[in-house]
């Protein structure tokens, strides 16, 4: 699965599941665009496959979305940086 993501440009995070069904969750900067697609392909890709053990997730919001949802998830991110996110989400730019 991380080959696949890669291939598209997209970060990913893999999980197996209690069910024994393993997810990959598909995140670009805001998972309008990038992000979307290639979980849509990769979903696509279970579907033509038949693979019931597999599921394919959009982080809503992507990464940005997550960053600002509060400690329940900026506890999950490796190496966050309240500081630094601080300064991405007010740069105009972005």
């Amino acid at each position: 699965m991380q080959a696949f993501a890669k291939s598209y440009g997209s970060a990913v995070s893999t999980e197996a599941t209690s069910d024994a069904t393993e997810t990959l969750t598909t995140t670009a900067a805001s998972s309008k665009g990038r992000g979307t697609r290639a979980a849509g392909w990769f979903a696509d890709h279970i579907a033509e496959h038949g693979d019931e053990e597999m599921k394919s997730l959009v982080l809503l919001e992507g990464i940005k979305g997550w960053a600002t949802a509060g400690s329940e998830f900026t506890e999950r991110m490796h190496e966050y940086n309240e500081s630094i996110w601080a300064k991405v989400m007010n740069d105009p730019v972005r």
